[in-house]
């Protein structure tokens, strides 16, 4: 379901408001992000600046609570996935 939201994002140039408790999935969704702790706004930005340099202490442990693997695999599907649209 992930795979075709995100297809169909690139074909037809979709803006989606994608709401999740999971950030690896957040990640592999997402160009930009919202995170909220408690319904207060912690960061806003572009996903991949976030998850590479967070800046609030809340947004860094749930990034740490990601299995490093599900990232590794996210990062490698998003990898994939620009090579082929470009």
């Amino acid at each position: 379901m992930l795979n075709l939201l995100k297809d169909l994002q690139h074909e037809f140039g979709l803006t989606y408001m994608f709401i999740s408790h999971d950030l690896s999935v957040v990640k592999f969704v997402s160009d930009r992000i919202m995170v909220m702790n408690k319904g207060q706004i912690e960061e806003i930005g572009q996903s991949d600046v976030i998850y590479s340099n967070p800046t609030r202490e809340y947004t860094k442990q749930l990034i740490q609570a990601i299995p490093k693997t599900q990232l590794d695999d996210i990062r490698d599907r998003q990898a994939r996935r620009l090579s082929v649209v470009e």
